[in-house]
C-alpha cells in the first residue's frame, strides 16, 4: 500500500497550521522558494511527530512545478495540497502559469480558493508588489476565502469524505 502524502507549498505559519490538521499519519512534503525556510518548517513539524521531506520550488517556474509533482508523487499518493496559487507579474504569461497551477489542483480534486479576480499581483520585487493596491486587495480577499475552509478543518466541522458517484 502506497503511503499517503500531504504537500505544503510555501512553508509559512498559516500553511503549517493547516498541514498539521490534515496530515496525521502522512508523509509531509514541504516546498518553498527558500530551501532553508522549508527545512526550518520541517524541523518544527518533525518535533511535533510528523515525517517530512523538503524540496526547493519556485512556482514561477513550470520546470520546478513539474519537479515538485514528480517528487511528491514519488513519495506516495498525494491526498492533500495546501497552497494558494498566486502569481507575480513582471511580464506576460502570468495567467498561463496560474491556469497550469489550478488545473493541477483541480485534477487532484483539491479545493481551490479564489479571489474576486486573478490571483495575481504586479511587481518585480516585494517592494513593487506592495505598491500594487488592487493586487493587495485581491490577496486580502483570497486570504479571507482561504480562512473559511481552514476554520472548518481546525474546528472539525468539515464534511466527511464520500465516495464518488457516477453522473
Amino acid at each position: 500500500m502506497k503511503k499517503k502524502v500531504a504537500v505544503l507549498v510555501g512553508a509559512g505559519s498559516i500553511g503549517q497550521a493547516i498541514i498539521r490538521r490534515v496530515s496525521a499519519g502522512k508523509q509531509v512534503v514541504l516546498a518553498d522558494y527558500s530551501l532553508e525556510h522549508a527545512e526550518q518548517a520541517a524541523k518544527t513539524l518533525e518535533n511535533a511527530g510528523f515525517e517530512c521531506s523538503t524540496i526547493l520550488c519556485d512556482l514561477g517556474s513550470k520546470a520546478d512545478i513539474l519537479k515538485l509533482v514528480e517528487f511528491a508523487t514519488g513519495k506516495g499518493d498525494v491526498t492533500n495540497l495546501v497552497n494558494a496559487a498566486v502569481v507575480s507579474a513582471r511580464r506576460m504569461g502570468t495567467t498561463a502559469t496560474l491556469d497550469t497551477l489550478n488545473k493541477y489542483f483541480l485534477h487532484g480534486e483539491m479545493p481551490v480558493a479564489a479571489s474576486r479576480y486573478w490571483n495575481a499581483v504586479h511587481g518585480n520585487s516585494p517592494e513593487e508588489v506592495m505598491k500594487d493596491e488592487e493586487g493587495l486587495q485581491t490577496m486580502r480577499v483570497l486570504g479571507r476565502n482561504m480562512a473559511v475552509p481552514s476554520t472548518m478543518l481546525s474546528t472539525s466541522r468539515c464534511l466527511p469524505s464520500y465516495p464518488c458517484h457516477p453522473c
